[in-house]
């Protein structure tokens, strides 16, 4: 597995990850909610990248984890609380990536009142405040909203939760960092096996 971390100077940097150590939460709904996942593990030793990501202590630093295969496997920002200070030069960097959900944590100043449109564009209008600009399909989305009002100092996560939640919808963001929209509920339930006296 290996990760590689892109800052705001456009730069990157690759590293292997040390395997001991490796957890991954992937949460998608938490009392029918969308919730945040994130991956922790270890990388060797580097001066460059700490240097790097105390240069970029007041960007956003993200990352995107590969499996064996060169797969996305995870993707998401480094989490602040990491320390880079010195250490002894065998010690592995202990890194979290969480989510990127983390940019909808965001409060607009200003109200908008946004008429006839679809309730996908308006997740769309949602999404571009928070400055989130990839956006998968968001399927069954697509009944007309005759008004829609944003209050000044909402919280865009909360609402874009609440405005899904009316459409029996969750949201997350994949692998490889785009937001996409998910089914609460199950429609249709089919059995993979058939149960009788003798599989009991």
């Amino acid at each position: 597995m290996k990760v590689i971390f892109y800052f705001s100077d456009d730069s990157s940097y690759e590293s292997d990850i040390i395997r001991q150590g490796f957890t991954c939460q992937e949460i998608l709904f938490n009392r029918l909610q969308a919730a945040d996942g994130s991956v922790s593990f270890s990388i060797p030793f580097s001066t460059l990248f700490c240097n790097k990501m105390v240069a970029d202590i007041n960007n956003n630093v993200t990352a995107v984890v590969y499996d064996d295969n060169d797969n996305a496997y995870a993707s998401g920002f480094v989490k602040k609380e990491v320390g880079y200070e010195q250490r002894a030069r065998n010690e592995p960097i202990r890194i979290t990536v969480v989510s990127k959900s983390y940019m909808l944590d965001k409060t607009l100043n200003e109200s908008y009142a946004i008429e006839n449109q679809t309730a996908a564009q308006i997740v769309t209008w949602l999404l571009t405040q928070a400055g989130v600009a990839d956006i998968g399909t968001l399927t069954g989305m697509t009944a007309t909203v005759p008004l829609f009002v944003f209050n000044a100092g909402e919280n865009v996560k909360d609402v874009l939760k609440e405005f899904c939640f009316e459409y029996s919808k969750t949201f997350y963001f994949d692998k490889a960092g785009v937001f996409q929209v998910a089914d609460l509920f199950v429609s249709n339930f089919s059995s993979i096996q058939t149960f009788n006296r003798a599989k009991i």
